[in-house]
């Protein structure tokens, strides 16, 4: 039995044809661009906003955490000015000077040591903690130090005396050519401040010539070493 065959299409009914499927292609894609272009448009608007939340709460954590040190700095001022007003400091008596400091190492943990030199570096007493005898005690801090307001604040350095890492603050005593200093003992600093930081988040504190002061968490495997980001180093 044969097979009868379909007549072939008119050229017009063809062409009728592929218009028919090009308007519904061009309906299908005039639903589906905007649609697609409007799911990529909340993709990248929620990706914004929650790059905006964490740049948010790390601002908020950073200062929280960061408050704490700078509390520590103002009292550590606070107490080099108190000094800087008492007899023992301003005399000549060394031995008077020296129970004061020590007697202030008793009531202060946060500090390794205290002492007065003059301008040039020349020791005139001091006290270090755990130690009996203060003899030789001098400038330690490194050069240059920064004014912060009427107190200057050193580098990172090891305290020659007790060898535990350390940042100086120096006072100058008003009225005198001496140097009021206090050396912050940082394991302690860091022990006794409290960080506001979520959950795999860490802070770090470096000086100027980018040695890290503080790191949490991991503050005693990261003290003392180099921060290696030259770019962020220039801005310092």
């Amino acid at each position: 039995m044969l097979n009868p065959q379909l007549p072939p299409l008119e050229p017009s009914l063809a062409r009728r044809g592929l218009s028919l499927n090009l308007v519904f292609l061009a309906i299908a894609l005039s639903i589906f661009i905007p649609a697609f272009l409007f799911f990529v448009y909340q993709i990248v608007t929620k990706r914004q906003a929650e790059i905006g939340r964490i740049e948010t709460e790390a601002v908020y954590f950073t200062r929280a955490s960061v408050g704490g040190l700078e509390r520590n700095l103002n009292a550590t001022r606070a107490l080099l000015v108190t000094l800087s007003r008492s007899v023992a400091v301003r005399g000549s008596d060394a031995q008077q000077c020296d129970k004061l400091l020590r007697d202030t190492l008793k009531t202060h943990r946060l500090y390794d040591a205290l002492g007065v030199a003059t301008i040039n570096g020349a020791s005139l007493c001091g006290a270090y903690r755990g130690i009996d005898s203060a003899s030789g005690v001098a400038r330690s801090w490194p050069e240059p130090l920064r004014p912060m307001a009427d107190i200057s604040v050193g580098m990172f350095a090891l305290n020659r005396v007790t060898k535990r890492p350390a940042l100086d603050v120096a006072f100058t005593v008003p009225g005198m050519s001496r140097l009021l200093h206090a050396s912050i003992d940082l394991k302690v600093w860091a022990r006794i401040n409290p960080f506001f930081l979520p959950d795999g988040a860490t802070l770090t504190v470096i000086d100027r010539s980018g040695t890290v002061v503080l790191r949490h968490p991991d503050n005693e495997r990261w003290i003392g070493r180099r921060f290696q980001d030259a770019e962020l180093l220039g801005h310092l």
